[in-house]
This record gives structure tokens, C-alpha cells and sequence, in this order.
């Protein structure tokens, strides 16, 4: 029986825990849980393989023979809950956190085996590891964990639907389970009341309930309260730009409240991961390298007490970038630097190749310096083919065209650290910096640079800027800026960042665009 894993990109520690996972697995003696046999690994993707019981997984099971699973509900869910109290007696408490119908075989005999995989141990590291590793320590994955998925199992199997915790699930009667009994179906509905004042917090605790031994205290449950008191940017180790916030929870309820802390995006951490106490205070951290500046990022947190659970957003605005605190007469010069700077950069291109081209071409001339124009006899005869001149044409011509294309990508990365308003202000600015190469070649376009009297060769006309590759030239500027303008791309981001597919196909087909092009020139 095989279950297959696929390892995250980025996460080289993944196969260092899937070991020693499979290892707690194979230390399992129990006649529920099919033996653990070995592992295999084949690229990104592990194999847990277990020894073959057969049966059908109780998901499908319910879909043809739903009365047998209504009937059986009270049996199975006993002899679950007997394996889960002999698993969390082990030392360290082995608790599996998730699992469901899909975790359940029936065989055909109507016995049940129990094929569960601890995910939470197998879950990616966090990328705040680094801040204080001596607080990142793991937690213990709380054993009511278990005991509410266990009941969420119990209540699928009479009634076919999951319960939404927090919120009451509804009655069950009697006389529509005769098979089960009354105590049975009243300890499972206490279980899930979030209005019950001692709701139970480990598996021999819900066992009791289910035998009708449960006690009935006077007291209020316990409610969760929560505020975000403090929120602050730091430098951590590396010059890592992090948040830090505090979270404080309280009881304001009966009993105790404790609970678990966590979230599903993984440049975000809460320390501790679980709590217990009627005021308790969390801290959380948020990794905000990579954020834009002064963008608002919603990071969420979770908490789960005994009866609730809450997702709470927390806003955070990342710190100005430098470049924003500027005023904007200032500011909108630095869109047009990247084009002038690759304008020097196109000139020292074309002036080498073009030196190359000259020094060639006097070959051809006896040595004789070139004139303005060149001679007939002299446009007739091709460079032989050990000269390295039209290579050096051909790679000073791809250097141009590749300067027209990244232009606009150098001002993006400029004018995306302006705060928005003052985007919207220079947009004029950011335009004339995408399309300067453009600009600067109409302003340059008598320059001797631009009409020398090589690019009249056949073999070196592959660096006439203004002839054969204008179309080209104008082509990838005008397809970069179309790209990289603030306010496409601000269109294009509520769109696209939920797809992360979808922009990566769309990138590489630019890329592929701009490749193809600079490719037909350089193998021209």
C-alpha cells in the first residue's frame, strides 16, 4: 500500500523529516494500523509503503452503503478512540492532528484499519527559522486536536456532513439511530455544543462522554478575546527587514481557555504555537523582505481554543523605500537615468564593433584608411572567414537591441518603490524613462555613431541601427514598456497574484519573445 509525498521546492530538510517520520511509524505495534514497511524516494516524490490489508477507504464506503456506516458509527468510532488513547500514551504522545474518512479502511469483513500520516510534522520550514532558533523550537501538537477530528469522523458517519466548529451542530434523535445508543448520541452532541461549559480535551475524556459519564458543571464556557496591541518594525540577522507584533488573548468566559496558534503563510510565525491561561500574550513575526514599500500586507493568524476559532487578519504598511521620500521634481529624473546610462553603454558598443569593422575593412583596402563612403570594389568583396570582425558586429548589434529591451525593466524597478500617488504624478516621467533608448536614438539619429561609413558592408550592416533592425528594436521597447508601465502592471497584480502559473507562462512567453529576437540577430 503505497501514499506518495511530493517534496517542496526549497525545502531540502523535507526528506531528513519524512525519514524520521516513517521511523515513529515503523515503532507502531497495533493490529488497527498496517505496518509500516519502508520508504522510497525517486526525485521530489516520497513513497510511504505500508503492508497491504485491503479495504475500501470509508468515503467511498458511505457513498454505496451509507445504513452500515450509520449503524456501525458507535463501534468504529469506540475503537478508534480506544487506538488514539494507547497512541497519545506513548512517550513522546504520538498525535496525529489530521485525518479524516480518508485515513479509514473497511475491509470486507467490517473491520477497520487506520492508515494515518502526521502532515503537521512534514509541513515545510518556516523562512523566519533564523530570527531566534533557540524560541523556534517544535510544540507538541495538543491532543484535543485529535479529539475533535475524531468526533467531526463520528458525526459524518451518522449524518454524512462535517461540523463547523463554533457553531451547533444541530440534534440528533434517537429514534432516527436505532442502533445507537442514547448516552452514545448524547455525549457526542455535548462534545461538539460550544456551549458545553467542559468540553473534552483528551481521548479518555471523550470516551467518558460517550459512556454517558460525562459531569455537568454550572460553570460558563470558556470565550476567546483577542487584540493586536503592538506592531513594529526590526532589522533581524542578515539586515532581514521582519515585524514583530503582539497578540493578546483572554478568557472572557469560565474554566481555562487554552488553544493552539498558528498560520498557513509560511513568512509568517506565532510564538508560542500553543497557549494556555486566561491572559496570555503571543508574539508574532512577519518577514517582510521582499515586500514592496509602503504596501499594506494582510498577514492572517489563526487560533483554535476548546469551543472556537478565529482567523485574524493583521495589517501591516512595510517602511518607505528612501526612494519615496524624495520630492518629485528630484524623483522624476531618476526614471530617465537607466536610459542614458544605456545609451553610453549602446555608444561603447557600436563604437567597438564599428572599430572592428574598420580595421577589417582596411584589410580589404590595402591598409588604406576608409573614406566617407565606400568604394564598389569594397562592398562587392566579403570578410574572409577567419576575421572576427562580423562576429564582432553581430554581438555589439545584440547588445544594442538587448539595451532597448531592458530599459523599461531598469525603470520599473525604480519607479515601483514610489508610493502610488506619487506613481500616478510621474507616470509622464516613467513613460519617457521606458521609451528613452527610442528617444535618444531620434535625438542621435545624424550622429556619425549612427552613419559610419561600415554599415554600408553586407557583413557589418547587422549594426544599421536605423535600417534593418528598426523594426526590431522598436518592437522590444515598445513590448517591454507595455509590460513593465505601472499602470498595467497595477492591473494586472489582483490578478495575476492568486495565479501564480498564469503570470509565470506570461513572463516566460515575454522572455521567450525577447530571446527570439535577440537571437536572430546575434545568429544572423
Amino acid at each position: 500500500m503505497l501514499r506518495e509525498f511530493l517534496q517542496a521546492d526549497g525545502d531540502p530538510t523535507f526528506p531528513e523529516r519524512f525519514q524520521r517520520e516513517i521511523e515513529r511509524l515503523q515503532t507502531i505495534d497495533h493490529p488497527t494500523i498496517p505496518n509500516t514497511l519502508e520508504s522510497v524516494t525517486e526525485g521530489n516524490m516520497h513513497y510511504l509503503v505500508r503492508e497491504y490489508t485491503g479495504g475500501e477507504p470509508l468515503l467511498r464506503f458511505r457513498e454505496h452503503s451509507p445504513q452500515q456506516v450509520v449503524a456501525r458509527a458507535e463501534i468504529w468510532t469506540n475503537n478508534l478512540a480506544e487506538l488514539l488513547e494507547e497512541l497519545h500514551a506513548q512517550e513522546p504522545p504520538f498525535i496525529i492532528g489530521q485525518f479524516g474518512p480518508e485515513d479509514v479502511l473497511v475491509t470486507t469483513m467490517g473491520r477497520l484499519r487506520f492508515v494515518p500520516v502526521r502532515l503537521e510534522s512534514l509541513q515545510p520550514l518556516d523562512t523566519l527559522d533564523e530570527l531566534s532558533k533557540s524560541s523556534f523550537e517544535l510544540v507538541q501538537v495538543p491532543a484535543y486536536f485529535d479529539v475533535h477530528r475524531l468526533v467531526c469522523l463520528a458525526w459524518w458517519m451518522l449524518t454524512g456532513k462535517i461540523p463547523i466548529m463554533g457553531q451547533h451542530p444541530g440534534n440528533l434523535r434517537a429514534e432516527d439511530f436505532p442502533d445507537i445508543s442514547p448516552q452514545w448520541l448524547r455525549g457526542l452532541q455535548a462534545a461538539l455544543d460550544p456551549t458545553y461549559p467542559t468540553p473534552p480535551q483528551t481521548i479518555t475524556q471523550l470516551r467518558m462522554m460517550l459512556l454517558g459519564q460525562e459531569t455537568v458543571s454550572s460553570e460558563k464556557p470558556p470565550k476567546l478575546e483577542y487584540k493586536v496591541a503592538s506592531i513594529k518594525h526590526l532589522t533581524g540577522p542578515k539586515g532581514r527587514r521582519v515585524v514583530q507584533g503582539i497578540l493578546k488573548v483572554w478568557n472572557s468566559g469560565g474554566g481555562e481557555l487554552n488553544g493552539y496558534c498558528r498560520s498557513t503563510q509560511r513568512w509568517v510565525r506565532i510564538l508560542p504555537t500553543a497557549f494556555q491561561g486566561n491572559q496570555v500574550e503571543l508574539e508574532f513575526w512577519i518577514d517582510s523582505l521582499g515586500m514592496r514599500a509602503a504596501e499594506e500586507h494582510r498577514a492572517h493568524v489563526f487560533l483554535r481554543s476548546q469551543n472556537s476559532e478565529v482567523d485574524i487578519p493583521v495589517h501591516v504598511t512595510t517602511p518607505p523605500h528612501w526612494l519615496s521620500l524624495l520630492p518629485d521634481p528630484i524623483a522624476a529624473v531618476l526614471p530617465l537615468l537607466p536610459g542614458i546610462l544605456l545609451m553610453f553603454l549602446m555608444c561603447t558598443a557600436l563604437y567597438t564593433g564599428q572599430a572592428g569593422a574598420e580595421e577589417s575593412l582596411m584589410k580589404l583596402n590595402n591598409g588604406q584608411p576608409l573614406g566617407q563612403f565606400l568604394d564598389e570594389v569594397i562592398l562587392s568583396t566579403r570578410i574572409p572567414p577567419g576575421d572576427n570582425g562580423p562576429i564582432n558586429a553581430r554581438v555589439s548589434a545584440t547588445i544594442v537591441l538587448g539595451c532597448f529591451a531592458i530599459c523599461p525593466l531598469l525603470v520599473r524597478q525604480i519607479v515601483r518603490r514610489f508610493p502610488p500617488e506619487q506613481r500616478r504624478r510621474l507616470l509622464l516621467a516613467e513613460v519617457l524613462g521606458h521609451l528613452s533608448p527610442l528617444i535618444w536614438l531620434t535625438i542621435l539619429w545624424n550622429a556619425r555613431i549612427f552613419n559610419h561609413p561600415s554599415l554600408a558592408h553586407p557583413d557589418f550592416q547587422v549594426m544599421d541601427i536605423r535600417g534593418a533592425h528598426m523594426l526590431r528594436l522598436t518592437t522590444l521597447n515598445l513590448l517591454s514598456t507595455a509590460w513593465f508601465l505601472s499602470p498595467v502592471q497595477d492591473r494586472l497584480k489582483p490578478i495575476l497574484e492568486n495565479q501564480e502559473s498564469l503570470h509565470t507562462t506570461l513572463r516566460l512567453v515575454l522572455l521567450g519573445l525577447v530571446l527570439l529576437i535577440l537571437g536572430s540577430v546575434l545568429f544572423s
